[in-house]
């Protein structure tokens, strides 16, 4: 019985020190293992901070800038235009004057019609409205005149007996042309109606008319229009005559006939 429980209090000794001996290794192990100081966690923040500083420039973002567009529209605000001034309109009292010029155009009252229009337009030539109406109604007119004027050569008058072999020339340089020839022998003799012939020459053009041999006076005017055979240039003409008479000679005794021909220039 001794025997025995002297074993089992060495056991049991024994199992405390093998306890004691296991618990000192593990604080030993335990004192060994090195642990993180806060003065190592404050060496890795400023690591942190130099890799972040140091990272490439290639790295950062960078703004992306949008192409322009040509085709933008400026936005700039143009300037408004300035106001244009209203052109004045035809006056009232200009009306009923501009409609007596149309029916004297339609009536055939050339020359009327010409002299009114030219007084219209000095009345109101400060009114733009008004020149443009007048000067509509003088390219009407200008387009009549030239319907009734007569061709060249047109003879508006003639009282000789005989056609006759002399020739007179006439060339239209300045204007259109009135030609009349008088016999200058029955003029002196006191005819009340001497001979005569009256004719027409369009400026740039060459008339001609026949005459019985004598002698005969040359009268001419150069106008400007010609309105009529009543008012034929009315005042817009220079008038004038030839200083020397034209001699038409006999070609053979009793024949009204000759060779001889005459030019002149207006």
């Amino acid at each position: 019985m001794r025997r025995n429980g002297k074993t089992f209090a060495v056991l049991m000794l024994c199992m405390l020190l093998t306890a004691l001996l296991l618990s000192a290794c593990s604080k030993q192990e335990t004192a060994e293992t090195p642990q993180p100081t806060a003065e190592t966690a404050e060496e890795k923040e400023p690591k942190a901070e130099a890799a972040v500083t140091e990272a490439p420039a290639s790295e950062a973002p960078q703004e992306t800038q949008l192409p322009e567009n040509p085709e933008t529209a400026d936005t700039t605000e143009a300037p408004e235009p300035e106001a244009t001034p209203e052109a004045p309109a035809v006056p009232p009292e200009l009306t009923d004057s501009l409609e007596k010029v149309r029916d004297l155009i339609d009536s055939h009252s050339c020359y009327a019609a010409f002299e009114e229009i030219r007084s219209l337009e000095e009345t109101y030539r400060d009114n733009p409205a008004a020149v443009e109406e007048c000067e509509a109604l003088f390219e009407k007119l200008d387009l009549l005149l030239r319907d009734i004027e007569p061709a060249t050569g047109t003879e508006l008058a003639r009282t000789f007996a005989v056609q006759g072999g002399g020739v007179l020339e006439v060339s239209a340089f300045n204007g259109p042309a009135l030609v009349t020839v008088t016999d200058a022998m029955a003029l002196m003799e006191g005819a009340a109606e001497p001979a005569t012939v009256r004719f027409y020459v369009r400026q740039g053009e060459v008339g001609q008319t026949n005459l019985p041999a004598g002698t005969y006076l040359v009268q001419y005017q150069v106008g400007y229009r010609w309105f009529g055979p009543e008012e034929g240039f009315g005042e817009y003409c220079t008038e004038g005559m030839l200083e020397e008479p034209l001699v038409f000679d006999f070609y053979m005794d009793g024949q009204w006939a000759s060779n001889a021909k005459f030019t002149i220039t207006l």
